[in-house]
């Protein structure tokens, strides 16, 4: 088993491209944890994530693709913001599944875009858009047990659901 720690502010002590392949053990994320850089990728492929204990948050800053989707498995962030500042686009590479909130920040121009696939997005928390988020053919689902929150303050003209499913035990 490891932890995986950020320094607890989006932004700093940022990682270059993250690559999840367990074959046993798990992983704890915990804190803040930054991914940087211009196509900065974060990828999983197998193993065990446990990203809720520690009340983690993954940040992406600049550019990068999102694949969350394993090859027998779909891992759960526990809050995910993409952006901080700037221009920024960033594109999933496979389904996403968030068990607790999802922000979209209000960059100059942050974009989170579904547009060339149809990647499903799983949502138990709220769903924060400041910024741009551009869906495909994909479905968003909010599967959570309590309220989620959807606002959608952003400059972008784009702010649509494809498909919009609540699927919530409360």
């Amino acid at each position: 088993a490891q932890t995986l720690t950020g320094n607890g502010t989006a932004g700093q002590g940022r990682l270059p491209n993250v690559v999840i392949d367990k074959a046993s053990g798990t992983l704890t994320l915990a804190s803040i944890i930054s991914i940087d850089g211009s196509g900065a990728e974060w990828t999983y492929t197998r193993g065990t994530v446990d990203a809720t204990t520690n009340n983690s948050t993954v940040v992406f800053v600049d550019t990068g693709t999102i694949d969350g989707q394993g090859t027998s498995a779909t891992m759960a962030f526990d809050n995910i913001q993409f952006g901080t500042s700037g221009t920024e686009t960033f594109t999933l590479g496979g389904a996403l599944d968030v068990d607790g909130n999802l922000t979209i920040s209000a960059c100059t121009s942050c974009t989170l875009t579904t547009s060339a696939s149809n990647y499903n997005i799983n949502v138990a928390g709220d769903w924060l858009n400041s910024g741009t988020y551009t869906s495909g053919s994909n479905t968003t689902t909010f599967d959570g047990s309590g309220n989620s929150l959807i606002t959608t303050g952003g400059t972008g003209t784009t702010k649509d659901f494809n498909n919009f499913t609540v699927n919530k035990t409360g």
